[in-house]
């Protein structure tokens, strides 16, 4: 890393540290040197740099894979090398000036091994930030794969797979391609490349799955083989929506905050990728009443609980993505029956409130611009529902026709309901 340090003379660099359930990742980091300044000791995970005022500093580091730390799954497990090949997040390899992850930043890769194919969005990063830099991924070696479709925008949708799988790549790629079609018309986004990655967990006969939304151009994802494609195709519209949601609103919170944000970022993606789904014809409306039958029901979970548990109590995890669900359902349907429009036209214009800059994170905006929008208040359901965090209920309309009980209970027949075309039109409108 190339870079000018601070004009006092000192520049904090962090390493590397958690994502998600992997913590310690600086342990990775070794062969740690500067030129220009000199490396002060601090905390295991932070570098400080002590050099002229504004000086050029050259810092350079190896990352070592699969030591020390407690490890995720898939692609949130840190990086990853051998002989197929080479993965990783950027935020679990690329160190951060403190202060300064929106500074411009230009990424160099370097050649591939022969007989290697590369696929990240590092590669069209030439001129991007380090924040934007961070939220890369990179998935490169002889086994990669590439399938291509081009987008009714004309731009190009490449899918990129490692590993075998049940589901085929073509398939795959062919409802990713009408997923991501239906998102940048939803968004009303402009044209542009996009990228999904696919990598194999290696536990054959266990169905695993999951990924993570890689900033405004790309998801990766992970599956085991056995993994159908109806269930795969849930989680890749999750994380094709998060190149929208929640970054383009307004972002989290930082730091240990930031799962009090969930409930918007996870479950708004939850309600937004089950739309996307059956908009596009992806998922028929009985695909959609399978898909929802599993759904659990949350229990009650504070802010503060999500703040201070979320990452030790693995029966936190899926509590945001159902109770955000819920709440999107919720205040959807409150929209569109007060005849104040739908929940489409608060969250374009939250994304006209965020580019235009300002300090509050998407779930704080969100209330603000819904009352804008509408006249409605949502004060009473945050305090309810996230701030002390109780079961957010199914709107009645929606729970009724839907054979859901009007309540925080399992659906009575726990099976495809009859009226399926009733229940998608309940849930999600008639507009795109």
């Amino acid at each position: 890393m190339t870079f000018q340090g601070d004009a006092d003379g000192r520049t904090v660099v962090r390493l590397p540290d958690r994502f998600g359930y992997a913590t310690d990742l600086w342990l990775n980091v070794t062969e740690v040197s500067v030129d220009g300044g000199r490396i002060t000791p601090g905390d295991a995970k932070t570098l400080i740099l002590d050099h002229a005022p504004s000086a050029t500093l050259h810092l350079r580091y190896r990352v070592k894979t699969g030591v020390r730390g407690r490890r995720g799954l898939g692609v949130e497990a840190g990086p990853a090398e051998g002989a197929q090949g080479v993965s990783f997040l950027g935020e679990t390899v690329i160190a951060y000036l403190e202060g300064r992850l929106d500074v411009p930043a230009t990424v160099r890769l370097g050649a591939m091994p022969a007989g290697w194919t590369l696929a990240s969005d590092l590669e069209a990063a030439s001129d991007t930030t380090l924040r934007e830099a961070r939220e890369s991924y990179l998935l490169a070696g002889p086994t990669v794969r590439i399938v291509e479709r081009r987008l009714p925008d004309g731009s190009r949708l490449r899918v990129a797979l490692r590993g075998d799988f049940d589901f085929g790549d073509d398939a795959v790629a062919n409802n990713a391609a009408r997923l991501v079609a239906y998102q940048r018309q939803y968004w009303r986004a402009p044209p542009g490349s996009f990228l999904i990655t696919i990598d194999q967990v290696p536990v054959p006969d266990v169905m695993i799955w999951g990924g993570q939304g890689r900033g405004a151009d790309s998801a990766a994802l992970y599956a085991s083989k056995a993994v159908w494609l109806s269930k795969f195709t849930e989680v890749l519209a999750h994380e094709i929506t998060h190149a929208w949601l929640a970054r383009a609103l307004g972002g989290l919170p930082a730091g240990t905050d930031e799962p009090k944000g969930y409930w918007f970022s996870e479950g708004f993606a939850d309600y937004l990728g089950y739309r996307s789904l059956v908009k596009s014809g992806v998922f028929s409306p009985a695909d959609f009443g399978t898909a929802l039958s599993g759904h659990a029901w949350p229990g009650p979970v504070s802010a503060e609980r999500m703040t201070t548990d979320y990452w030790r109590d693995p029966e936190l995890f899926n509590w945001p993505y159902f109770q955000g669900f819920n709440l999107a359902l919720r205040w959807d349907e409150r929209l569109r029956g007060s005849g104040k429009g739908a929940l489409r036209d608060v969250l374009l214009a939250q994304a006209k409130h965020a580019a235009a800059g300002g300090s509050q994170t998407a779930d704080a905006l969100f209330p603000k611009v819904y009352a804008e929008v509408s006249g409605l208040d949502l004060s009473a359901d945050i305090e309810r529902y996230v701030t002390r965090g109780e079961p957010a209920q199914v709107p009645e309309a929606i729970a009724r026709i839907c054979d859901w009980l009007p309540t925080a209970d399992p659906p009575r027949n726990g099976v495809v309901q009859l009226d399926m075309d009733g229940c998608v039109a309940a849930a999600f409108g008639p507009s795109i």
